[in-house]
């Protein structure tokens, strides 16, 4: 429903969707403003004074040739039905009778895995799968990949996968229907297990971790029988296709097994001192450099303890692959990282493994779409399958924040994980400051600069129910910057460009309060504007001259994931990177979900500068429905005049 109120000077336009206040829009002269869905969330940023950013919606103004930027309102669309494969044709007379009996009782009788056993044998005929008394094609191709899981840092313990009884002789070998139908069985259930492992469970995500997989399987019932039974009509190759479909995950294995052998040998691992090396130094500590850098082939020239170009290069390498500065110098960080034990890199490479199986794009085969790593602090697209671009991300920051109107504090500005879509680019983007921003950065800031306003392009708007707001305009002072990218359904997180792209040179890039800075972003932009909405440079360049506010819709939209791995692979080698979020932490720690925020005034995540209130004086104060105190308890009024009484 549409209320619109309007005069000579001011119009006001309401819509209301099932009672609830969704959108208002206000006309003042010339200017229109678009504000976002009631209770979206704040869009932090960093401080004015520095690089001011903010992940609440923006205000757009719209000119009369211009569609108003808003995101498309779409039922989504249910996932499609299971299709269950036909049963295979088996011939008739070609199994002993005694061995279905016999499956078809062990199978009733089975407490592991039994709605989705009952249906897999339903749908093959109550045959057996395996075991049908000759050398089986099936079983000779997945054996060995179902023993091979360690490859994949996979622990099988509650798999029953002996090596010594799960093997083809003693398929061939078991003398009774009885056996002969528990090995099926215990084959079955183990190709379950292995595309389950793959395909459906959850074990390092910090927030959707599968807590009970009993009933994940029995959610996903049919889609589960039906990725049990393609990959049993494909063998080995039905097997490998549940795996990680990316080069990565390939290279990561063999980085696997590479650091399992220097595990090994940890006990020569060289330890680096805590000093100072260049390129052009001599003596024993280049010596030791040299050394350390070859145990992990780093370094394959002589050690002759000159620090030379090919050491030079070698450390710059490292650098590189342990997110450091690839500076070629050895100082402290360098040599941290370098004594960190083999046992551990091996760890880090087991928890990625397993992020890369629970990838969500990865999981859904998409082909074409971009995927933001957290932790690696870049956004990768690809095309098709294959690699076309990749631009470094600023991402929220760690730190320990407050947010004294909704009364909280913690680590409030960290990107969330997402799976979403880049459904439209506006060219010059203006900024309406959320109120928290502007309470706890503008109005300080604005107290010790009376010119704030008039630097920054800021001005204030009154709403028709008297709230003021600010609104930055558009230009290179922008928070951000001269184009910003929408995405569809993620509370106003967005990716965007920013006014202070000197950031992009550090090598940990978590200064953001939610929002994704996007490096080059005009160049971003025009890829999208081409690829997407059929403008050619040319026509972005002119619509970016305009300095208007201009959205482009993208036609499809860009399916983007956000997601976090502290492993990658670079050069065809591990790359370690800052466990930024500590969800690393709390995955070796049992500890999750993480906590991340706790009330205003408690002792855990509590920022510098916030009082310590107990808890029945904090519900107290809420309830007086004020932002939370700078202080507390409140300081005595002053005495006007000590010397009486």
């Amino acid at each position: 429903m549409l209320f619109d109120f309007h005069s000579p000077a001011i119009r006001v336009q309401c819509w209301v969707i099932g009672g609830n206040l969704k959108r208002v829009s206000i006309h003042i002269g010339l200017m229109f403003v678009i504000l976002c869905p009631l209770g979206c969330g704040d869009e932090p940023t960093e401080p004015v004074t520095a690089a001011t950013e903010s992940t609440a919606a923006a205000v757009e103004p719209a000119s009369k040739h211009s569609p108003v930027a808003v995101e498309p309102k779409t039922e989504p669309t249910p996932p499609p039905e299971p299709v269950i494969p036909p049963p295979p044709v088996v011939p008739k007379n070609t199994i002993d009778p005694g061995l279905i009996d016999a499956l078809i009782t062990a199978v009733q009788g089975t407490t592991k895995h039994p709605s989705l056993v009952q249906e897999i044998y339903k749908t093959h005929n109550h045959q057996p799968i395996f075991v049908d008394g000759k050398k089986n094609e099936l079983a000779t191709s997945v054996l060995p990949l179902l023993h091979d899981l360690a490859s994949h840092a996979i622990d099988t313990t509650a798999w029953d996968l002996d090596p010594k009884t799960l093997t083809e002789s003693a398929l061939l070998t078991a003398d009774t229907v009885d056996k002969q139908a528990a090995l099926d069985l215990r084959l079955t259930q183990a190709i379950i297990d292995y595309v389950v492992e793959f395909r459906w469970i959850k074990r390092a995500h910090p927030f959707e971790f599968t807590k009970n997989p009993q009933t994940l399987i029995q959610k996903n019932h049919k889609a589960i029988v039906r990725d049990v039974l393609k990959a049993l009509s494909a063998g080995a190759n039905g097997l490998r296709a549940v795996w990680p479909q990316d080069d990565s995950y390939a290279v990561l294995r063999k980085e696997l097994e590479r650091y399992t052998l220097l595990e090994a040998q940890t006990d020569s691992q060289p330890k680096m001192p805590v000093v100072n090396l260049k390129p052009g130094l001599e003596g024993n500590n280049v010596t030791r450099l040299q050394q350390r850098l070859a145990f992990e082939a780093y370094y394959e020239g002589p050690i002759h303890g000159v620090y030379d170009e090919p050491t030079t290069e070698a450390v710059k390498l490292y650098q590189r692959t342990h997110q450091l500065s690839d500076d070629g110098h050895v100082g402290k960080k360098t040599v941290q990282s370098m004594n960190v034990p083999m046992t551990r890199r091996k760890q880090q490479i087991a928890l990625g493994l397993q992020r890369w199986r629970e990838s969500t794009s990865l999981r859904e085969n998409a082909t074409t779409f971009g995927r933001v790593n957290l932790p690696g602090f870049s956004m990768d697209i690809y095309e098709d399958g294959k690699h076309a671009r990749r631009h470094r991300v600023i991402i929220g920051s760690n730190a320990l924040d407050v947010d004294r109107e909704g009364w909280k504090q913690g680590h409030l500005n960290r990107t969330p994980f997402l799976k979403t879509r880049i459904y439209q680019v506006i060219l010059n983007p203006t900024w309406m400051v959320p109120q928290r921003i502007r309470k706890q950065e503008i109005e300080p800031a604005l107290e010790k600069n009376p010119n704030l306003f008039e630097e920054k392009g800021y001005r204030e708007i009154t709403l028709s129910n008297g709230k003021t707001v600010i609104v930055q305009g558009s230009g290179e002072d922008n928070a951000l910057g001269r184009v910003k990218f929408l995405l569809e359904k993620t509370n106003a997180i967005y990716l965007h460009d920013t006014d202070n792209r000197l950031l992009f040179r550090k090598n940990v890039r978590a200064f953001s309060h939610g929002c994704m800075r996007v490096h080059e972003a005009l160049d971003f932009g025009k890829y999208l504007a081409q690829k997407y909405a059929d403008k050619d440079e040319k026509k972005y360049k002119r619509l970016l001259r305009t300095k208007k506010p201009v959205p482009i819709r993208l036609e499809p939209a860009l399916e983007l994931y956000v997601e976090y791995n502290t492993v990658d692979i670079t050069d065809g080698r591990a790359t370690f990177l800052i466990d930024v979020y500590k969800y690393d932490k709390a995955f070796y720690n049992k500890d999750m979900p993480p906590r991340s925020s706790a009330r205003y005034g408690a002792p855990n995540f509590r920022p510098y500068g916030v009082p310590m209130i107990p808890k029945k004086a904090y519900r107290a104060l809420k309830a007086e429905g004020k932002p939370a105190p700078r202080k507390w308890p409140p300081e005595p009024p002053a005495d006007l005049n000590p010397d009486q009484g």
